[in-house]
């Protein structure tokens, strides 16, 4: 199920189908599901601009002309905290 949920959001980029009832809580409404994970997709954005600062400063480069390699190296590296950040 979480694999197919991951599936979705990454892949498809829409949820076909959640079901509340089975494996959250009881008072996780559909609202407060959508406003957990913008939470968490800050969070995640906020940790890769400051992975992007930080390797552009290592690299001597302005910020907005990270290497594109280098940049998906941090968004790769950004997605695999994804469950530890939720």
């Amino acid at each position: 199920m979480m694999a197919k949920l991951d599936e979705d959001v990454f892949v498809n980029e829409r949820i076909s189908h959640l079901n509340f009832e089975d494996d959250l809580p009881e008072d996780l409404t559909a609202e407060k599901y959508l406003i957990m994970y913008k939470k968490i997709w800050a969070i995640l954005r906020h940790d890769l601009y400051l992975a992007v600062k930080a390797k552009a400063k290592e690299l001597r480069v302005p910020e907005g002309e990270l290497p594109g390699p280098e940049f998906a190296k941090l968004y790769e590296l950004g997605h695999k905290d994804f469950e530890k950040v939720r």
